[in-house]
């Protein structure tokens, strides 16, 4: 976000709405909480019940923090697996989105610019999640089957891309990966065991 404020010399909020909302006619993204946003939670031991308001700095907006809906992010996700596909009618450019997905050479690393890129079950597939205040989220494009997936959830973990993951498998007509829950209860159980 700095970076891009510096070489535009605009705010990231208006960056994002000329360069991405506007032209993709993304009526239900900014960098502003939206009124209806649902209620967060935060787990307390094994269940997200504790409510929690989130907190906006704007330096952490770039990082997290661009609220968007299921409608929107579909938009915008079928724009960059159409882009990468090479379909002419695509408003991103082709050159973009095969910078954006390309894994970091130099150091063997499958993470590209904000996108994990991986061969999930024998399938080329791109996937960015996000973590913040009550909220988590797992979008997922497959290029090869032209499908994506968005996961949208109001509770702090990782549920969104277990979740994405399960549905991706079903599509592929795969076995879903079962992810062992011990480390899950662990890390829950942590205030039993501090009390202990």
């Amino acid at each position: 976000g700095y970076i891009i404020e510096k070489i535009t010399g605009k705010e990231y909020s208006a960056v994002l709405k000329e360069e991405i909302t506007d032209l993709l006619k993304l009526k239900n993204t900014s960098t502003v909480l939206p009124d209806n946003l649902a209620q967060g939670y935060q787990p307390f031991l094994y269940y997200p019940i504790i409510p929690i308001t989130p907190k906006y700095n704007k330096v952490d907006i770039p990082a997290g923090y661009i609220n968007s809906n299921a409608n929107d992010l579909s938009k915008y996700l079928r724009e960059l697996m159409n882009s990468y596909n090479n379909d002419t009618t695509s408003v991103i450019s082709k050159n973009i989105t095969d910078e954006l997905f390309k894994p970091n050479d130099k150091n063997d690393s499958h993470y590209a610019l904000g996108w994990g890129n991986i061969e999930y079950k024998d399938t080329k597939t791109f996937i960015h999640d996000g973590l913040t205040q009550g909220f988590n989220s797992a979008v997922i494009i497959t290029p090869e089957i032209e499908k994506i997936i968005i996961v949208l959830t109001n509770n702090y973990g990782e549920s969104a891309t277990t979740t994405s993951l399960g549905l991706l498998s079903i599509l592929l007509d795969k076995e879903p990966t079962k992810r062992s829950k011990v480390l899950f209860y662990i890390i829950r159980s942590l205030p039993f065991l501090v009390l202990f």
